[in-house]
Formats: structure tokens, sequence, C-alpha cells
């Protein structure tokens, strides 16, 4: 068998197997004295900024990198916000930092919109260049010049995307397989949890489908030595949409939430969204990252100097800023 019709059969093989079979883990016993050696040996990586960078993915902002310590191979990192709050863009904005800056590895599974759609939202990204414009064809031939030209990252870059209608989880570990051997990926970006099809198991609760989902994805970025990223989306009432206990998986949870209210944003200016570590296992918790979001190039901002310069050049002028502890949250600012 070759090609497709290969990968077919492979693809077949597996689901079956990961109904089956164990974890696959190998399992490591070591002693007290292997055990101290690899503690020193394990701090001497670290310091080793070389070694760090194969160990921990950074991210393209400081604050958060700074909070977190970076995200950690083998970690789950989950992303949640309300329906619009923008929990795709964050997600995407990571991946832009990591795949086109950085040029490390990624694959971005994608269930909810088609190519066409997410091939708008990268170039928005990209380019920051105006999204709705873009998505009606109101562009200029200069501009189209310089699209093509910020395009030009996506070409150079690591970033291998996946559009999957029929979201299941043996789908899901099955290509985060297949992408580890063909691409080495560093991390994996599964858009969203939500959208995951569990007609087939019509006999079990929704929150335990997706809770057990998430514990195989934490599963698999251990056993696969990447981080994955899971987009998760909050209910009305703030919590975690079908499964409350998703988070219990989860090394690090952001929760992110969108300020609207006048009053607010003036204390909050220049920034007009905030991104809560909810949990973190080797963070400080309860911190309250300020963000601003460009709606119309889907970019978020955490340097504070940057988003007061679009504030000035594109948003609207509010003349106060104050820190914003309302919430009883603390707020990161950098030092």
């Amino acid at each position: 068998a070759k090609g497709n019709k290969a990968d077919a059969i492979f693809s077949g093989l597996e689901n079956e197997l990961i109904k089956y079979q164990s974890t696959g883990f190998t399992r490591t016993e070591i002693t007290p004295e292997q055990l101290a050696e690899t503690c020193i040996e394990t701090i001497s990586n670290r310091r080793d900024k070389e070694k760090l960078n194969k160990k921990v993915i950074f991210t393209g902002y400081k604050e958060l990198n700074y909070i977190t310590g970076g995200f950690e191979r083998g970690d789950l990192v989950i992303i949640s916000a309300k329906s619009g709050d923008g929990k795709s863009a964050l997600a995407m904005n990571l991946s832009y930092h990591i795949a086109m800056i950085q040029k490390r590895p990624i694959y971005y599974i994608n269930s909810e919109m088609t190519t066409e759609q997410m091939a708008l939202r990268w170039a928005a990204i990209t380019s920051k260049f105006n999204y709705r414009k873009m998505k009606v064809g109101d562009i200029t031939d200069d501009e189209m010049v310089k699209i093509c030209e910020n395009v030009d990252k996506v070409y150079k870059s690591k970033l291998y995307t996946l559009t999957i209608p029929d979201l299941q989880i043996a789908n899901i570990l099955t290509e985060l397989r297949k992408a580890k051997r063909k691409y080495n990926i560093d991390v994996a970006v599964v858009d969203y949890i939500g959208r995951m099809d569990m007609t087939e198991n019509k006999d079990k609760e929704d929150w335990k489908l997706l809770k057990a989902a998430a514990m195989k994805l934490k599963t698999m970025a251990q056993q696969l030595d990447l981080v994955v990223i899971m987009i998760a989306q909050l209910n009305k009432s703030g919590n975690l949409a079908q499964a409350s206990q998703m988070d219990q998986e989860a090394d690090l949870w952001l929760n992110l939430t969108r300020v609207r209210e006048e009053e607010q944003l003036a204390k909050m200016y220049p920034f007009n969204a905030i991104a809560y570590v909810n949990k973190a296992r080797n963070a400080e918790n309860e911190v309250a990252l300020p963000l601003l979001f460009t709606g119309d190039t889907l970019t978020f901002i955490s340097d504070k100097e940057e988003a007061e310069e679009w504030q000035k050049n594109n948003g609207k002028t509010i003349t106060s800023f104050e820190d914003f502890s309302s919430s009883g949250k603390k707020s990161y600012k950098t030092t």
C-alpha cells in the first residue's frame, strides 16, 4: 500500500488499537542515587539557554512567559472564553509567534471554520491588515502588495494546519501521532474541544466524555513530548461548557475575558481584555494579564507602550489610566 491508501490503513489500525491499548508509556523506575543525579542534570540543563529552549516553549508575550516560565513539553494548556470573546484568535496569536517568529513546528487542528475562513484570519494576523476589509475584498493594489509581503511569513513558517469537521478524540490522537512523525511538532492546538462529536457515545454524559478527552490529550502531550493547547468554551455563567472538570487535567488554564463597560475600559486603558491564569501547576494562580485585542486585525497585544501606540493611532482616546483591581485578581506588570 502506498500514499493515501497506506495512511488510511494505518489510521484505521491505530483507531482500533487506541480502544484496547494502554497509554503506551515507557514506565521508568529510578533509584535515590539516579534521582539525585537527575535533579542536578535537570537544573544544569535549565541554565543552558540552548537546552532550555528545546524543553520550554516561550510565547510572544513576555508577561505570560514571566508568569508561567513558558509552556513545558508534556503540558496541557486550556484557553477558554465565552463565545465571541477571542479564544481562537488568542490561540492563533500564540501560534503565530511560535511558528512564524520562532520557526518551531505547530500543528493547528481546526474544527469549526473552513480553510478559506482560516486563511483570512491568518492573513489578518500576519499582515496586521483589517480582517473585515479583506473579507469583502475592499483592498487596493498597494495594500495587496503589502499583504502578500507579510503573508510570506506563513510560507516560510512551520505552521501546519488540519481542518477536521468530524472532531473525535480517536481522530485527534491519530492525527497528532502522524504530525509528530511527519513534522516533529513541538505544539498542537485543538480548536475547539466543544465541537467534539459525541453521537457515538450516547450512553455517556457529555461532561464525562469531554473530561476523558482532556485526560487523553494530556497523556498524548506527555507521550509525544509536546505542548497541547486545547480551546474550550465558557457558558453564560462563566463555567467551562459541558465539562467543568476538564481543568483538573490542565497544567495551565488561561481564561480570556473581553471588557466592554466604558468605566472599566477607562480604568484599564490602553487594554480591553484580561487573560486570567485560573490554574497553573508551576506558577502563581489567580494572576490577571491585561491585553489589548485589536478586533480589526485579530491581534492581542500585552506590551503597554505598544498598546498605547495602537490606541493613539486607531483606538478610542481615554485619558485616564489606573491599575484595575475591582475583580480581586492580582494584575501583572513587567518590571
